[in-house]
């Protein structure tokens, strides 16, 4: 019988066919006569890459079976050049080298918790909360970080205002309310310790302001209420009504106009409840300058104002559409004269025709120095200087604004 036919007949061939290196050299040292007694059950196929459960038996020891593993023979391969080499796992050695490099790459991700839970630990001894009491008698109850107020917490001052926030650096920094012994509290933004961006201010008395604030000051847009009623909606600049802005009276009196350090200053329409109304200029909360005063029985006066009164020349319309010329100084009227062409005496001038008062005229023509009005109302000549109905001296200026009037 050949090595061959002994070696099938014992069923310990590989695989490959191969015969495994153990029978080999039993073979050869004689001492392989007959095959060996068959197993309770028939061997495991040798693993090239053994799954962990072999692994689990191999360590354990838990092959009920007792058969003897063959390592057998593989066949080498020549591999050309620049192909790729795969080593396979074959040996225990092996086997456990990889097990020890899968166990450190698992324990990274503990080790990264580790050092993160150790951060949280060293921060979160820096924060705490406690109540501090300073030299000066402020009482401080919040966070502090690094030994700085920082986050949320009351500031009691020994005069005492308080503040309850939010604090950055020992600083009122974001929201709070801030609280006065006075009565006043203002809650909303703050900025380095300043009343900054949009809040809310209210005092004892019942006055209110919501609007923007920039450096303690109301400054931006804002509505401002006082207690006895009256409203006004705008610009504030400084802490005071600046710019373009709406103020509603509790008697019902309103103006739309423009403000300059909390007066009427500038264009604007103010209105009374019994429906009488200006449009024109202002000047230290008083009509001033050109204007047209409206009143409820249709009259209208186009001129100059000063101190809210009329002043200077003017046109006066009666609801029945005739028109006279007025002069007023501070004693009251001194002139009026009403606007109808004389043909005595005619002046045309700038595609207008006018109305000329003195007492001379050639030839039907104004001449000589006088005071010529056009008939719509809307220039004047106060101090004019005319030869034979021309102009030689002297400026035509408007007396009211039509456009502004509309």
């Amino acid at each position: 019988m050949q090595a061959s036919e002994v070696a099938t007949a014992a069923g310990v061939l590989c695989a490959n066919g191969k015969m495994p290196v153990q029978s080999k050299r039993m073979m050869r040292a004689g001492t392989m006569t007959m095959p060996p007694p068959m197993p309770s059950r028939p061997p495991r196929k040798p693993l090239n890459r053994p799954t962990p459960r072999h692994r689990r038996v191999k360590k354990t020891g838990l092959n009920s079976s007792k058969v003897p593993t063959w390592r057998c023979l593989r066949p080498k391969r020549r591999r050309s050049p620049g192909a790729k080499v795969t080593h396979l796992i074959t040996s225990s050695r092996d086997q456990e080298k990889q097990r020890l490099r899968f166990a450190s790459v698992m324990k990274m991700p503990l080790r990264l918790h580790a050092v993160s839970a150790l951060v949280l630990v060293i921060f979160a001894s820096v924060v705490e909360a406690r109540s501090i009491e300073l030299d000066n008698g402020d009482v401080y109850d919040g966070d502090l970080v690094d030994g700085l107020r920082t986050g949320k917490g009351v500031y009691v001052w020994a005069s005492g205002n308080r503040y309850e926030g939010e604090f950055v650096a020992n600083q009122m920094q974001g929201q709070g309310t801030y609280t006065w012994v006075d009565g006043r509290t203002y809650t909303g933004a703050f900025v380095a310790d300043r009343r900054h961006g949009e809040g809310v201010l209210t005092w004892k008395n019942g006055n209110r302001y919501e609007g923007q604030f920039d450096g303690d000051r109301m400054h931006g847009q804002g509505v401002f209420t006082w207690s006895n009623g009256d409203r006004y909606e705008g610009t504030f600049a400084r802490g005071r009504r600046s710019g373009s802005g709406r103020f509603d009276w509790a008697s019902g009196d309103g103006y739309v106009g423009e403000f300059v350090n909390g007066e009427l200053h500038g264009q604007g329409l103010f209105t009374w409840p019994n429906g009488n109304r200006y449009s024109g200029g202002f000047a230290n909360d008083q009509r001033h300058g050109l204007g047209v005063f409206h009143w409820r029985d249709g009259t209208i006066f186009r001129g100059q104002f000063r101190a809210n009164k009329m002043h200077g020349y003017g046109v006066k319309e009666q609801p029945d559409g005739t028109m006279e010329l007025q002069q007023w100084t501070d004693e009251g009227l001194q002139m009026r004269m009403p606007l109808a062409e004389d043909e005595r005496c005619r002046l045309r001038l700038q595609d207008r025709y006018w109305m000329f008062s003195s007492e001379g005229c050639v030839n039907g023509l104004a001449h000589g120095h006088g005071l010529a009005t056009s008939l719509d109302g809307e220039l004047i000549i106060a101090d004019g200087h005319f030869v034979l109905g021309h102009l030689v001296a002297g400026e035509a200026r408007p007396i009211w604004l039509r456009s502004r009037a509309q």
